[in-house]
């Protein structure tokens, strides 16, 4: 197959931080079906980015682009992007990929209102492009109060979660 993928990345803040592991597996798997993917580009309009970049991403922020605009890493001519900014930016930014035929991994809550989601699911479905919704629970009920328990210490020494 020998297939070049590059993938581009919305936000080096703390979900970016989260997803850096995800990047170098998705490389390696997708290494292993014959196709080359590589983080080849970020967008973050935060100039401490250029800070994060080497910890978080491994890449000298000297030669990797780190865009200020979603536009300019259009233009880079992506396959893929992961968006992880922050939560009320996830449909101005993913709409706008969607509508360059790039294909979206959107950090979940997906959006912030009913109407920016709607618009997110309306270009996926219009343009055909791939949107994948990622899913965590940091905004479930049931999570918060486990993480205030677990903070309060009230249930001792957390050894693992699952």
């Amino acid at each position: 197959m020998n297939k070049r993928i590059g993938v581009g990345v919305i936000s080096l803040g703390w979900m970016g931080r989260l997803h850096a592991r995800s990047y170098r597996a998705l490389a390696e798997r997708y290494q292993g079906l014959g196709a080359e993917v590589r983080l080849v580009a970020a967008c973050d309009p935060d100039p401490a980015a250029r800070i994060r970049c080497a910890e978080l991403l491994g890449k000298d922020p000297e030669t990797f682009p780190i865009v200020g605009s979603v536009r300019e890493l259009i233009e880079l001519g992506l396959g893929a992007a992961f968006v992880t900014s922050p939560d009320d930016t996830h449909s101005q930014v993913t709409a706008e990929l969607l509508e360059a035929g790039i294909p979206v991994y959107l950090e979940k809550p997906m959006a912030t209102t009913l109407e920016s989601a709607t618009r997110i699911l309306t270009t996926a479905y219009e343009t055909k492009t791939r949107l994948h919704i990622g899913h965590n629970t940091r905004h479930t009920p049931f999570i918060q109060q486990m993480r205030d328990l677990i903070l309060q210490g009230a249930i001792g020494e957390v050894k693992t979660i699952w």
